[in-house]
């Protein structure tokens, strides 16, 4: 908490930011403490009618949780959060949901035992 580093983003928001009126500095939040991006988060969650649980936290969860549902290896992920190991990592955002366990076992190309070689008992 408290460190600077910096998080690369994808061409469709470098875009989105780009069109961004004003002057361009390179920083998402130039001059911001964690509690003013915190506080500016909240004015725009309010104007866009989010919910008052979402906070500046979820929106890193929603990136982490995505972004493994993409199949991104977890060492990655784990460097894009910060993480000080992968442990951190795997214990926040590797819990096993249902959908996810069932789409894993049904990737598993299974179809019985070759031809004579049925095991009769």
């Amino acid at each position: 908490m408290g460190k600077r580093r910096t998080i690369p983003i994808n061409d469709e928001l470098m875009r989105v930011f780009s069109d961004w009126p004003g002057k361009h500095t390179g920083l998402l939040f130039p001059k911001f403490g964690p509690n003013q991006v915190s506080m500016a988060f909240r004015r725009i969650r309010k104007q866009a009618g989010l919910p008052d649980g979402i906070c500046v936290h979820s929106l890193r969860a929603t990136f982490a949780c995505h972004l493994i549902e993409q199949g991104v290896d977890i060492y990655t992920v784990s460097r894009l959060l910060g993480h000080s190991s992968v442990t951190v990592t795997e214990k926040h955002y590797l819990a096993l949901d249902p959908a996810h366990a069932k789409s894993a076992v049904n990737s598993l190309n299974y179809t019985g035992p070759p031809q004579g070689e049925r095991n009769e008992q």
